[in-house]
């Protein structure tokens, strides 16, 4: 009964709402939506009234958000939720690079492929059974693995090779 309540307060669309609603009011407590693009390393120094707006705080709080809808709607086993991900981890790399991580010029195509990827065979592969494989705990575990490595490998070059 208890898992059964929980459950539908979990896909509840007001549940999506609260998330959304974390993300604004931090990103209103802490001014972050007033990040002028000036403010990245890119067009740090420009004056001009358009490097004065603030499209890196909107567009940061933008992607944010996207970000919690398309996990929402994964967990939801909803493909919409791989598309929204595969746009916003193109934004998410943008609005990082302009920031100061070089790194992300080659984490973050790789992070776009394999969202890419993932709506791909969503549909194909997993809808209806994921989570319900043979030795999941392993091929999760594995992932995981994999994604960590490769994150820190491909940031250890980016900031050898790219930052110096």
């Amino acid at each position: 009964m208890y898992n059964t309540k929980f459950k539908r307060i979990a896909e509840s669309k007001w549940f999506d709402l609260v998330g959304i609603l974390i993300i604004l009011t931090t990103v209103g407590v802490m001014g972050y939506y007033r990040t002028p693009l000036s403010a990245s390393w890119v067009f740090k120094g420009q004056t001009a009234w358009w490097y004065q707006l603030p499209l890196i705080g909107i567009v940061s709080t933008c992607s944010s958000i996207a970000s919690v809808m398309s996990t929402r709607l994964v967990a939801k086993v909803n493909n919409t939720g791989n598309l929204v991900g595969w746009i916003n981890t193109i934004f998410s790399g943008l609005i990082d690079f302009l920031l100061g991580n070089v790194g992300a010029i080659i984490t973050y195509p790789v992070s776009v492929y394999l969202n890419w990827q993932a709506g791909q065979n969503w549909a194909k592969k997993y809808q209806g059974s994921f989570g319900h494989r043979k030795n999941f705990g392993a091929f999760l575990f594995g992932l995981i693995l994999a994604a960590f490595v490769t994150g820190f490998g491909l940031n250890w070059i980016a900031y050898v090779w790219l930052a110096h």
